[in-house]
């Protein structure tokens, strides 16, 4: 970069004088470094700015003033005079265009560390921004996350695989019908009616695998059985490996499926016991009149008249059986040998028909 035109104005300016002073000199005084001096730093000055460059031609106008007015009259060694003047000339703007360059490539180096000190700010403030809204998204999450366990409706609960409670909402403690406290110093094979409901959530909870909507029979602490459905699956997190679970008590909802499925068993007993009604009375009926017919033929047959009176009992017993099964209001099975299939006990499960049904 070049000196600016004001200062290379200064510049040429302060050379001239300095050419006359050299003039008005014998080469004795021509030697003195004052000149060189001066005109060096004018050099200098102008390269590096306009104020810079007033203050030193000022300077040099005053010496060259001073010198001219105290010196007398002129030598007749003005050759050398004008040869050192030129070199002086020469040297004093490369001084200031060398002086100029250095500034300029000092003023590059600044500027660029500048560059790179805001850089590394800037940089440093965004990471500093992204930290600070990650840890407020956290702290949000977080916040959340407590929001949601403690007004969930639903019980949750965290405990290690031995059964050891690490934490429960209050949900949780209502449905066992106890405090958070006492939830706490319990353990978790206390929540389940049988121990092999708790072996076998446990063996299909594993990293990547969770229990869903699992139906198990749990007791509170007053006694009273419950169902509840359970979803449980395998946390991992800087305290370790643990299970977390949200339970649902379904107890009613259980019943009421329980009730469905007995409502459907009578409906279907029901359309059963109408076709056999249908069926079987219209046959049991013309049997039961021809039996009749035939103990009156047998006459005084006593053996004959007892075979006859058995079937008609018989017959009887068909007619009543198809009667209770028409009055079937709920369904009771009977106590049978270990290992056989449930048995409807129809006399339990029915009402009892009135004295004349089955009869003629």
């Amino acid at each position: 970069m070049t000196p600016r035109p004001v200062a290379y104005a200064l510049l040429v300016t302060a050379v001239v004088l300095a050419l006359l002073e050299a003039l008005a000199h014998t080469p004795a005084r021509l030697a003195e470094p004052a000149p060189i001096v001066l005109l060096a730093v004018t050099g200098v000055a102008a390269a590096w700015g306009r104020t810079a460059a007033l203050w030193s031609a000022g300077l040099v106008v005053l010496h060259a003033l001073a010198t001219l007015g105290l010196a007398g009259p002129p030598t007749s060694s003005t050759s050398a005079a004008i040869v050192r003047v030129a070199l002086l000339a020469v040297i004093a703007p490369a001084l200031g265009v060398l002086a100029g360059t250095l500034r300029d490539r000092a003023r590059r180096l600044e500027a660029d560390r500048l560059r790179e000190a805001t850089a590394q700010a800037d940089t440093l403030l965004t990471a500093l921004a992204t930290q600070r809204r990650t840890e407020a998204s956290l702290r949000e999450v977080e916040r959340r996350y407590h929001l949601l366990f403690e007004r969930n409706l639903a019980g949750i609960y965290r405990t290690t695989r031995d059964g050891r409670v690490l934490e429960a909402n209050d949900a949780f403690a209502r449905l066992l019908g106890v405090s958070r406290q006492d939830v706490l110093a319990m353990s978790a094979r206390e929540f389940y009616v049988d121990a092999a409901d708790r072996e076998a959530l446990l063996a299909s909870v594993r990293p990547g695998a969770a229990v869903s909507n699992r139906q198990v029979q749990w007791r509170r602490a007053d006694g009273r059985t419950i169902w509840v459905l359970v979803n449980m699956a395998e946390v991992a997190d800087g305290d370790g490996t643990h299970l977390e679970g949200l339970v649902i008590d379904v107890t009613d909802r259980h019943r009421a499926e329980g009730a469905e499925r007995e409502v459907a068993a009578l409906q279907s007993v029901a359309r059963l016991a109408n076709a056999a009604s249908h069926e079987i009375n219209n046959p049991l009926t013309a049997l039961g009149a021809n039996l009749e017919l035939l103990r009156r033929k047998v006459g005084d047959d006593e053996t004959a008249v007892r075979q006859i009176e058995r079937a008609l009992e018989a017959s009887r017993r068909i007619a009543e059986i198809i009667a209770r099964m028409a009055r079937i209001t709920r369904l009771e099975v009977a106590e049978t040998w270990p290992g056989l299939p449930p048995i409807l006990d129809l006399e339990r499960s029915s009402e009892t028909p009135p004295p004349e049904a089955g009869r003629d």
